[in-house]
């Protein structure tokens, strides 16, 4: 037999003839007792972290979309991709909000990385198992929870402004809940999740948004109500004022002694 030779070069390389299981990363082991508790703890009803919800105007198909996304099964993903500013994570909120009762846990994610997405996790932990959690690391936090939510069904998970998306498959495959993600990305998606392109709010619901910041619950005054067009025309600039087209007198300089 011809005797080969085998030779392992950086941090973390494995080299042998034949390799069974080999981990050459950090790993955080959790105990017996732990590994039960994360199939027997149970979460308060409506258990949430969620942001409060800002307004959300002219979205209704969007809405619809997610639902009927996400609504198809017990598990599901689902993207919403844009150019930042656009409403992605306001139009995220909104679905969460409104679908808190359909779901036992729901928990938003910080996740610009994998650092965000596990401290994330970690706080999830901390509210389901607080007593172990107080004293555990963020990495054993985040196992805990990761392992919680593949006993657990019921829950939503809305990952935000996802900067990577490879970042996100150990949550995408779970079987157990529905997942959001919002993202500037379009590309490194699989081709199995479903991803919505986010556009700009059409006029009418930019304008109702305006007014709503503006004036509060009053409603928006328009033309047809009151047959005046208003500090605005119907092109959108701005009305003319009575005395629009008169020269105004010249300002003399004051006289010279």
């Amino acid at each position: 037999m011809t005797e080969s030779t085998f030779q392992a070069k950086g941090a973390g390389s494995v080299a042998a003839h034949h390799i069974g299981t080999a981990v050459t990363g950090p790993v955080n082991v959790l105990t017996a007792e732990l590994l039960s508790s994360a199939r027997d703890v149970q979460a308060p009803a409506g258990l949430t972290n969620l942001p409060p919800l800002p307004l959300c105007f002219g979205r209704t198909n969007e809405l619809d979309w997610l639902r009927g996304t996400l609504g198809q099964s017990a598990d599901g993903t689902a993207v919403v991709q844009g150019l930042g500013g656009v409403g992605k994570s306001t139009l995220a909120l909104a679905y969460a909000h409104g679908h808190r009762r359909d779901y036992n846990v729901t928990w938003w994610i910080a996740a610009a990385s994998p650092v965000h997405i596990e401290q994330s996790l970690a706080d999830l932990a901390l509210r389901l198992i607080p007593v172990w959690a107080g004293s555990a690391t963020t990495e054993e936090r985040a196992a805990w929870a990761t392992l919680w939510l593949q006993w657990h069904p019921g829950w939503l998970l809305v990952f935000d402004n996802v900067e990577d998306p490879p970042d996100l498959q150990p949550y995408v495959s779970a079987p157990n809940g529905h997942v959001i993600a919002t993202s500037r990305r379009s590309a490194s998606w699989p081709t199995s999740i479903a991803t919505l392109a986010l556009d700009v709010l059409d006029l009418a619901a930019a304008n109702d948004l305006l007014c709503r910041q503006v004036l509060g619950a009053t409603s928006p005054t328009h033309p047809s109500d009151t047959g005046d067009p208003g500090p605005l025309s119907r092109s959108g600039a701005a009305s003319p004022r009575p005395d629009a087209g008169r020269r105004l007198p010249r300002a003399e300089p004051d006289d010279q002694h």
